[in-house]
């Protein structure tokens, strides 16, 4: 996990690998990761590297997001999505196991928000710190958008299809080893893990931001 500084500016692909640990999964259930690599003083050092520090990795990220880049999809591609958006959307009340009523209402907020500003970002607004799904257990940050992120509708098509590859190879007998970088709070490493709990699967989990660090880390504990 080497790291560089350039003038005092940290780049995207330096601020990357800059925290993260691995998780090993066992037969019956998956395991607390085994240790966390010593990059907590590094993660701190970037955070306090400048005092607009929020500001700039949160700029260097959403540059790195395609913010400004144009697409181009077909109508029947478009349609396709909304409708699958939508199915994904309509069954979070089924999949979400705690707190299901507060849940379902925020997705209903957030949603709607999308549609109003793609951009925004909707805090949730109760008062749990923990959120359980078919996919697992997630602790989140109160008076922030950390909820969107482990709806069990959040990127629902990317979760089926890496849940789908990932089985077909396990079931060859395959040896899979999942890189979830940027993993924010876990929803896509602890989702694989908690789906297949497998010693032959292995997940290498990588996240910079310090308090959605501590958010991973605390499910495990």
């Amino acid at each position: 996990m080497a790291h560089s500084t350039h003038g005092g500016t940290w780049r995207y692909k330096d601020i990357l690998p800059a925290i993260g640990f691995g998780i090993p999964a066992s037969a019956a259930r998956p395991a607390r990761p085994l240790a966390l690599q010593k990059c907590t003083a590094l993660a701190s050092h970037i955070c306090t590297e400048q005092s607009d520090n929020q500001q700039m990795i949160t700029g260097i990220l959403w540059d790195a997001s395609g913010k400004n880049m144009k697409y181009s999809y077909s109508k029947l591609a478009k349609i396709r999505f909304y409708m699958a958006y939508l199915g994904h959307k309509l069954m979070v009340p089924l999949e979400v196991r705690q707190p299901r009523l507060h849940f379902a209402v925020y997705e209903a907020m957030y949603t709607t928000c999308k549609f109003l500003d793609y951009y925004s970002q909707l805090a949730y607004p109760f008062h749990e710190e923990v959120i359980v799904t078919r996919f697992g257990k997630f602790a989140i940050q109160r008076g922030t958008s950390d909820a969107a992120g482990v709806s069990p509708a959040y990127e629902r098509s990317d979760v089926n299809y890496l849940l789908a590859l990932t089985g077909r190879l396990l079931a060859r007998g395959r040896r899979v080893l999942f890189l979830d970088i940027g993993a924010d709070i876990g929803m896509f490493s602890t989702t694989m893990l908690n789906r297949f709990p497998s010693p032959a699967l292995r997940a290498a989990a990588f996240e910079p931001m310090p308090r959605s660090f501590r958010s991973y880390v605390a499910i495990w504990a």
